[in-house]
């Protein structure tokens, strides 16, 4: 059992003065709630199977051994299903909101932590029964000089100059389901983890949530899951590897880190820096900018088409590509253009880059199929599996998929009315290349793959190490490969990882060739398509 120093009047004051005010996203289904409404509604399991039918807030306090393997199963639902979240949902307007802190000191400076627990965790990497999460803020000479906040097993500090706040009070954006802490509220989409974050959803002020006090809760020295994690040997390996075991509570957090030395565990997380802002508001507002660029591109190839219009006309077939008459390298070029679009709109529906691992310990084998994916909607995610869950290394969400098909229909819309081969021809190669973009990017980001490993969280040592080195393995054959390594905990275990380039990346280049050899045959041919109205006119008075 970790020791702790009761609480003073004095400690609940200054956790008041400094309270969170906590954002929620619109889809929010699981808020800050009492532990008391939870225990109840659990069984309490061991090694050896059921040990306590109606455990209580006070019982717990008795299983202080953090690698006994006690849990907390709640019996309303699973981690299969929302029975967890629609009894809270039910409840939710009696039970209010409740917030957990703690102040203590460190040297010179004094840190209030914010404890958060939920009923459930239906992350998009991690679902399981039970969710503690926490931010913290450090007080020095009577003002706040940093925060940090938790995300996953690792988190995010900021000196309080870059804090957004109310007065004392210190604004936190939590992620949809997985109740990630995070900085802005268009955080999340970049970085370590693909988290759903805003501010349009349900915003609890200090007013809002009681307080209570850590140490003075009854069952702060339970060391067990607050959750589901397993009914025997081969469950529970795959619900730690899964991520579907419940968390440990914030005595026990990260190995006690998080609770023992809050300075450093404040240190240990990466530091908020304002190109990162940038980064991460231009990711979530993409899909904005890359709408108004598209309706700018439309509105001025409207100008082009109309003045084209007035100028020759726009043909019979209207649409260049379309001209198709007999075996002839105009008419082949043209039939190799639509060959193009067709595999460029199917590469969107197909994996772009896929990493599959094989995690095995203690003789149990559990396959994780999302180490790394890459597809055309979701953008990039790269996990590490870990006894903790899937830790999520990295992600960038961009939506290629919106690029290839509106650049597709755009270069549609300009082909129509082209008169000359030339300059049809011009336009299949430009669009060849740009079709090249994606697997770049992709193949780019695979070589750095290796410089990635610098994310993987502190808290989880065992994983860095492998982490490294198979990072550094997909780097050095990005295309395709295979490889091993063991993992120092549990003792034992090994990590078998298997990459390719999906089918998607494929379509996308078979595409990008087809239209580079349709340009070259339109371009060859120095012909044109149809005649204009000027050349029509001209005949007529001759």
């Amino acid at each position: 059992m970790i020791p702790c120093q009761a609480a003073s009047p004095q400690d609940k004051a200054l956790a008041q003065q400094y309270a969170p005010i906590l954002y929620f996203e619109a889809g929010e289904t699981c808020y800050p709630v009492n532990v008391s409404f939870y225990v109840p509604q659990t069984k309490l399991y061991g090694p050896s199977g059921l040990v306590d039918a109606s455990p209580t807030l006070t019982s717990i306090s008795a299983y202080t051994d953090p690698s006994a393997g006690y849990y907390l199963d709640n019996q309303l639902g699973t981690v299969n299903d929302s029975g967890i979240i629609d009894a809270y949902t039910a409840q939710r307007a009696t039970l209010g909101y409740t917030v957990y802190a703690r102040v203590t000191t460190s040297g010179q400076a004094t840190v209030i932590q914010y404890w958060f627990f939920y009923v459930f965790n239906p992350g998009e990497l991690n679902r399981h029964e039970g969710d503690w999460e926490m931010a913290q803020v450090m007080i020095q000479g009577g003002s706040p000089t940093m925060v940090g906040y938790s995300q996953h097993h690792n988190g995010q500090k900021a000196q309080w100059s870059m804090v957004e706040h109310d007065g004392d009070h210190m604004k936190d954006y939590v992620a949809r389901g997985s109740h990630a802490n995070y900085l802005r509220s268009f955080s999340g989409k970049l970085g370590v983890a693909s988290d759903y974050v805003g501010d349009n959803g349900l915003v609890l002020q200090p007013s809002g949530y009681s307080i209570e006090i850590l140490e003075n809760q009854p069952w702060l020295s339970f060391a067990g899951n607050w959750g589901w994690a397993g009914g025997d040997a081969s469950a529970s390996a795959q619900a730690s590897v899964l991520g579907e075991a419940g968390p440990q509570g914030p005595q026990y957090r990260e190995d006690g880190m998080m609770w023992q030395n809050p300075e450093n565990w404040g240190q240990s997380l990466q530091q908020a820096q304002q190109p990162l802002f940038i980064a991460e508001w231009f990711v979530y507002n993409f899909v904005i900018f890359f709408v108004i660029i598209t309706l700018v591109v439309v509105a001025i190839l409207g100008v082009v088409l109309l003045r084209r219009h007035r100028r020759a006309g726009l043909g019979p077939r209207l649409f260049s590509f379309l001209y198709i008459n007999g075996v002839n390298a105009k008419s082949i070029g043209n039939i190799l253009c639509i060959f193009g679009i067709i595999l460029a709109v199917l590469s969107v529906f197909y994996p772009w880059y896929s990493v599959s691992g094989v995690f095995s310990s203690g003789g149990q084998t559990v396959t994780v199929n999302n180490v790394l994916v890459v597809d055309a909607f979701n953008g990039v995610r790269v996990n590490f599996p870990s006894m903790q869950g899937p830790v999520p290394l990295g992600g960038m969400v961009l939506p290629f998929a919106y690029i290839v098909l509106i650049g597709t229909m755009i270069f549609l819309v300009g082909t129509i009315g082209i008169v000359h081969t030339r300059k049809l021809g011009l336009n299949y190669i430009w669009h060849g290349i740009r079709l090249l973009l994606p697997f770049i990017l992709i193949l780019l980001f695979v070589l750095m793959l290796g410089q990635l490993s610098s994310l993987v969280p502190a808290g989880v040592p065992e994983v860095r190490v492998p982490a490294q080195d198979t990072l550094a393995a997909i780097s050095r054959a990005p295309l395709q490969g295979s490889f091993s390594t063991p993992i120092s905990q549990p003792a034992g275990s090994m990590l078998s990882v298997s990459w390719q380039m999906g089918w998607g990346v494929y379509l996308l280049l078979f595409a990008s060739v087809a239209f580079f050899v349709a340009g070259i045959l339109e371009v060859a041919t120095r012909d044109t398509f149809y005649q204009t109205r000027s050349t029509l006119i001209t005949e007529k008075k001759e």
